[in-house]
């Protein structure tokens, strides 16, 4: 039986990682196709922090996976930090789904930090939104629905000016 990591991951071999997490606490999961082969990304993870001296001799590789990970933790800080040590190393394409999920989030920090990566990285994205088109709309009605109830009538009154719909406007002709 593949455990968290095996399934979210479709990089071999990770047993650094298992041995730096080996019982990840996960709930909920969100199905992707990622270059032909599918993974089960977990869609929270209540894991303490790893101790980051312990990472000083991981590879970019192992450290995209971690980052990718704790970016699906359930305290928004974390995942905010995860995501922003993400998005300054080097692009891996199974960061995509990690990243693209992020937006239909409610934290709307975390959409602006990733808005200029993805902008960046659109025909990557492209890709994997036409492999998910379920998982897509899914990700857009969330996204619409944690602006009309957080942001509607503060900073952001108009759906087109919110960092989440800006982001899925750069795909527009791919999601419909």
């Amino acid at each position: 039986m593949k455990n968290i990591l095996e399934q979210a991951f479709p990089i071999q071999p990770i047993e650094v990682i298992k041995s730096l997490l080996p019982d990840i606490n996960g709930a909920g999961e969100r199905i992707v196709c990622l270059n032909g082969g599918i993974l089960e990304i977990p869609y929270r993870i209540y894991n303490d922090m790893p101790n980051f001296s312990q990472l000083n001799n991981l590879s970019t590789q192992e450290l995209s996976i971690i980052y990718c990970l704790y970016s699906r933790h359930s305290n928004g800080h974390i995942r905010q930090e995860m995501i922003k040590k993400l998005i300054e190393i080097e692009f891996q394409d199974f960061m995509i789904p990690y990243i693209f999920l992020l937006v239909g989030e409610y934290v709307v920090e975390i959409i602006n930090d990733i808005y200029p990566f993805i902008e960046k990285n659109k025909e990557f994205f492209i890709e994997f939104i036409n492999n998910n088109h379920d998982l897509t709309i899914v990700t857009y009605q969330r996204m619409v629905s944690y602006w009309n109830e957080y942001y509607r009538h503060s900073q952001y009154k108009y759906l087109n000016d919110y960092p989440g719909k800006r982001i899925f406007n750069l795909f527009d002709p791919h999601i419909t």
